[in-house]
């Protein structure tokens, strides 16, 4: 049986804004999606909503598996949201559909002060589904809304402290993610595996 690879990835680094682009150029040039194109597409009439398998990279929740990155994120920003203006109701996509079928990477800190927020992404992960839920809690969704199909990677840069802090608080995923350093002479610790990591979702692809 073929080991089961976790969707995570912990990078012990600076968490400001230019180790996180760097690392996320790095990604990039050895990230090999496995399909060109990932998503769907939301029809709004009325108060029906319905979904379509994306056709195009235009459709309004389409993602061609990019590697994004976010040295701070808030619920909106990272799940989208769901707008109502004049009776009109919109979608709006967040980080993660933006970054369907490719690698998010986020500063651990933001996810530390956000516990929540990371609930959230670990499930929506774990389950490869989104789930569309109300930012406030005390207003419910104006439509019901299908939830969609998700597959995300997710790199987890933090500072010693931060890694620490997040050990602790998930010490079965932190002991089943990929790990990796950033070094001063900006090499990953193991190239290797981070390229292994980047290239599962194809050969899982390609085993199925």
């Amino acid at each position: 049986m073929t080991p089961t690879i976790s969707p995570f990835m912990l990078v012990k680094a600076p968490e400001e804004p230019e180790y996180l682009q760097w690392l996320a150029a790095e990604t990039r040039s050895l990230y090999q999606p496995a399909a060109p194109l990932y998503g769907v597409r939301y029809q709004v009439n009325g108060g029906n909503v319905t979904l379509s398998p994306a056709k195009s990279a235009d459709d309004n929740f389409a993602s061609t598996a990019p590697v994004e990155s976010a040295d701070w994120i808030e619920a909106e920003q990272l799940f989208g949201c769901v707008r109502q203006f004049n009776g009109e109701i919109s979608l709006q996509p967040g980080l993660v559909h933006r970054s369907n079928g490719g690698v998010l990477i986020i500063a651990l800190r933001a996810l530390l002060a956000q516990p929540l927020l990371w609930m959230r992404l670990k499930n929506i992960v774990t389950r490869q589904r989104f789930d569309w839920l109300s930012i406030d809690e005390s207003r419910p969704l104006p439509v019901s809304i299908p939830s969609m199909p998700l597959n995300l990677k997710i790199i987890l840069v933090g500072e010693r402290d931060s890694l620490a802090d997040f050990q602790d608080m998930e010490p079965e995923l932190s002991a089943q993610a990929i790990y990796s350093e950033y070094e001063d002479n900006l090499q990953i610790a193991d190239g290797d595996t981070l390229k292994q990591w980047c290239q599962w979702g194809v050969a899982k692809r390609a085993a199925a």
